[in-house]
């Protein structure tokens, strides 16, 4: 599948790989067979459990750049997990739909878990 991210040369998307290797920019990528579908088709879901805003961040560390925002309470769209940097005991970092990264550890799922990127 693909999602838009990180320009690398002039390429904005990026292609998740068979069998949860990770991910690829389309800069490295050569002729495809087949249009693939978005990731963004997860059923996955998250509540902020914070009585606050979280912070959503560019990549799955308290270190990357603030690029965004999640009301307390509110529900987010969730993509992927990935092991991260550890929030109170918690290494686990959710990829939302709109290629941010928030930590699981202020996360409640809302059925069921998004598999591992």
């Amino acid at each position: 599948c693909q999602v838009p991210g990180t320009t690398v040369d002039g390429f904005g998307t990026w292609y998740k790989l068979n069998r949860n290797l990770g991910w690829v920019s389309a800069r490295y990528v050569g002729t495809l067979s087949g249009d693939p579908s978005s990731c963004t088709d997860s059923k996955a879901e998250g509540r902020n459990s914070q009585g606050i805003a979280l912070n959503l961040r560019a990549g799955p560390t308290t270190d990357d750049k603030i690029v965004g925002s999640l009301a307390a309470n509110g529900k987010v769209k969730l993509i992927c997990k990935v092991k991260g940097e550890s929030v109170r005991g918690n290494s686990l970092w959710y990829q939302t739909s709109d290629r941010k990264w928030v930590t699981a550890r202020y996360i409640d799922n809302v059925g069921k878990a998004p598999s591992y990127c």
